[in-house]
């Protein structure tokens, strides 16, 4: 008898969970949206300006305006990018992370390749990248424990220098200049928190303490280094004295600039040499003279800077992106405002996300945090990407907590301070606070209203506010509102933090740390006084309870259950009816288990983040450690992807979203936001025919499996036959699409080329699909 489809994918799946550190990553159907609005790098290459933000890189080419990217899906680490190079000889393109991964771009080909060696030096406990210099065939790598000597001809690290003078072992490097020392040999400089050393880069051995000098004359910390006219020059110093420093002949230190802030990076050229503090951008001309460069409002932190070869000055900030800057001739007016041009790809607004979610029209929308710490919307409709700041929601200020879709495709924004603001589908935005709405705000605020969730009955919306004497509010379709207090059975102290409502009109709500709610509202929505609650406080044990007390998020599946996700696992409730009527042992949470990892709980002491049911029934689980797919019997995972088995960008993902039209899978990560192509959509009830892809199939020759879509009950019977009626494939299937691997299941082998017929019926009643498979082997 042949196994089910979904037995096969489990089993393969479970393997790769299992060990993920020896699995191949597969980036086949994932699509990363990096947010280039934050650049944290910039390097000039001979045609193209480098530019890396949280979850890429970008190159642009000013004189076609040609934008290239490079994400994850391209093989790029995921981290956070914190410095790029381009290699002065070949043009290739270094990047490095806060992890200590390094990635090599080669853009001719655009294949990335990893070396890992800093990243494996795990006798440091801090092992980030923060710059790049280059000498010859030497790639020299400034990092949180020292200068490593990358060899780019042969591929490995040459020297790793962790102790400088009498400075403490693995002392971080800023900065590295290759420069004569006052004697004229080559010289080696090192930029420290801890001052200025240096040391004779052919002589000796540089891995010895005593090799290195510490510049005495130089005070303070040194943060840049570079070199013009012959001249070194310093960003760095005292702490109330922090400027651009030459070095003198007389190895004394001048003050150039007089402006007591850091200088973080320089570029020079033959004729100019430029410098950056958080907010200015400063300019020395071999000439004489000086300019300082004056950001446009919109600029928030000026994060890095490259210098072209036309000239110009390429500026990344941390919240408009990639911008150019034409420095004035020299002897021109000391302080010039410019307005920026950004330059980068469409994407978020900002990576800084707390939710997301696709509504019905496909429609994704993401709540996210600016750096100033006010609230932004992303939106991503039929292939474009527009966003909303404050400048668009003036309310815009402390923060996001939630993102909902409504039904009719609107979106609820549920905000940390000013309340529940909507978008609808006719563009307008409205907010909804202390003065339109029952919505109360925190004790000891007139005006601070929190809303961490919306939940949907219907046309009704409940919305939840926490820290509030009303901690559930009825907003009805013709725009009433009525709040509820708890009613008995919930302690008033307890903070409504989610909801889900279950087939019962039955809200279940959970309670910050303390378990989670049921509330039934009664007969009548509006009025709390026939309103009855039960509390499910503490973590259960032997399987049965909460696995733990903090519950993160909880939602209702497609057979009428609960899932629950804690900090410690997930638990499932079959009777979420039986909680307030009849037998209310039914309707406790059991931890769920699973014969495939023996006696043990599904997914045991994994600290979920969010939860969210596929058209297909089966529970996509956010987490810290990764994202997993539990099949509709609850008793396996079907999928598991963290960084080492996937382009997730992190481990760390913060919320899942599944567009119930084409499949795909959304993840907001710690560190950027990816897509995968799942198989689960919504069945189309008016379909004649089914869709298949690719066409032609070519299982064993580059395709893993085909996606048949377009079945038209929400339970189907599936058959896939041969054109002489041998059936070669049968199962239930859940939802309007499925794949199936191209194995024959009465052999075990993939089946032979020619057309096969796939023919779906409803379990319901509702009909019959048909379509065809092309095999070519």
């Amino acid at each position: 008898m042949q196994a089910p489809f979904v037995s096969r994918i489990v089993a393969v799946s479970l393997a790769l969970f299992v060990s993920p550190l020896s699995a191949q990553v597969v980036t086949t159907g994932w699509t990363a949206y990096p947010s280039f609005n934050s650049v944290t790098a910039v390097a000039a290459g001979p045609d193209a300006i480098w530019a890396g933000a949280s979850g890429g890189v970008f190159s642009y080419t000013p004189a076609s305006g040609e934008i290239t990217r490079y994400t994850v899906v391209e093989g790029l680490n995921g981290a956070t990018l914190t410095a790029l190079g381009v290699d002065p000889e070949d043009g290739v393109v270094w990047a490095g992370f806060d992890d200590g991964v390094l990635n090599r771009i080669d853009p001719e080909s655009g294949a990335i390749t990893s070396v890992l060696d800093i990243a494996r030096a795990d006798q440091y406990a801090s092992r980030g990248v923060r710059r790049f210099r280059f000498a010859g065939d030497s790639l020299l790598v400034a990092t949180d424990f020292g200068l490593v000597v990358y060899d780019v001809e042969r591929s490995q690290t040459r020297d790793t220098y962790a102790r400088f003078a009498d400075l403490p072992a693995a002392t971080p490097v800023n900065d590295a200049l290759v420069a004569p020392l006052d004697d004229g040999r080559p010289g080696l400089w090192i930029a420290t928190e801890d001052g200025l050393v240096s040391a004779p880069r052919d002589e000796g051995n540089l891995q010895v303490a005593s090799t290195w000098t510490q510049d005495a004359a130089f005070e303070g910390s040194a943060f840049s280094l570079g070199l013009f006219q012959g001249a070194i020059y310093v960003g760095g110093g005292p702490d109330n004295a922090r400027d651009l420093y030459r070095r003198r002949d007389s190895r004394t230190y001048d003050r150039q600039l007089f402006i007591n802030n850091p200088i973080l990076e320089i570029v020079t050229s033959e004729d100019r040499l430029v410098g950056v503090d958080p907010f200015f951008i400063w300019g020395l001309y071999a000439e004489g003279g000086r300019v300082r460069m004056i950001p446009e409002p919109r600029t928030t932190q000026v994060n890095a800077l490259a210098l072209s070869v036309d000239g110009n000055v390429w500026v990344g900030d941390a919240q408009i992106g990639l911008y150019p800057v034409g420095l004035p001739a020299p002897g021109g007016a000391d302080q010039v405002t410019f307005m920026p041009d950004p330059v980068r790809p469409e994407g978020p607004v900002t990576s800084e996300f707390a939710d997301l979610v696709v509504g019905p029209d496909q429609t994704v929308w993401i709540a996210s945090r600016q750096l100033d710490g006010s609230s932004a919307v992303s939106r991503f409709a039929e292939g474009a990407w527009s966003s909303f700041t404050r400048t668009d929601v003036p309310v815009f200020a402390n923060g996001p907590r939630s993102a909902s879709a409504g039904p009719d495709g609107s979106f609820y924004f549920g905000s940390s301070g000013e309340g529940l603001i909507v978008f609808r589908p006719d563009g307008s935005i409205e907010a909804y606070e202390q003065d339109n709405s029952t919505l109360a705000p925190t004790p000891g605020s007139t005006t601070f209203v929190v809303v961490p969730d919306v939940g949907f009955e219907g046309d009704r919306r409940w919305v939840v506010n926490e820290a509030s004497p009303l901690p559930l509010h009825l907003f009805a379709a013709d725009g009433t509102w009525a709040g509820l207090p708890y009613p008995p059975g919930i302690p008033s102290s307890n903070d409504a933090q989610r909801i889900a409502i279950d087939d019962f009109g039955q809200k279940w709500l959970t309670l910050r740390r303390v378990g989670l709610a049921v509330w039934d509202t009664g007969s009548d929505p509006a009025d709390p006084s026939d309103d009855r609650a039960v509390r499910i406080a503490g973590a259960g044990s032997n399987g049965q309870g909460l696995p733990d007390s903090d519950v993160r998020d909880i939602v209702s599946d497609l057979d009428g259950g609960l899932w629950i996700g804690t900090a410690r696992g997930i638990a499932y409730v079959f009777s979420p009816g039986s909680a307030l009527d009849g037998n209310a042992a039914i309707s406790w949470p059991i931890i769920a288990g699973t014969e495939t990892q023996g006696a043990d709980y599904l997914l045991r002491d994994v600290q979920v983040n969010d939860l969210e049911i596929d058209p297909a029934g089966r529970l996509w689980v956010a987490t810290t450690t990764g994202a997993y797919l539990v099949s509709r019997s609850r008793d396996g995972l079907e999928l598991a992807f963290d960084t080492g088995t996937s382009p997730l960008p992190s481990d760390d993902v913060l919320a899942v979203s599944v567009d119930r039209v084409s499949g795909m899978v959304y993840f907001a990560t710690r560190q950027g936001l990816v897509a995968y192509q799942g198989d689960a959509t919504t069945p189309q009830s008016e379909a004649t025919e089914l869709a298949v892809s690719p066409s032609p199939f070519r299982p064993g020759g580059g395709d893993a499996s085909v996606l048949v879509s377009g079945l038209n009950a929400r339970e189907s019977a599936v058959r896939i036959l041969t054109v002489a009626g041998d059936v070669v494939f049968s199962g239930d299937i859940s939802g309007g699409s499925f794949r199936w691997d191209g194995v024959d299941g009465r052999t075990r082998q993939l089946v032979a080329s020619g057309v096969y017929l796939v023919v779906a019926s409803g379990t319901n009643g509702e009909g019959q699909v048909a379509g065809k498979i092309a095999v070519v082997r």
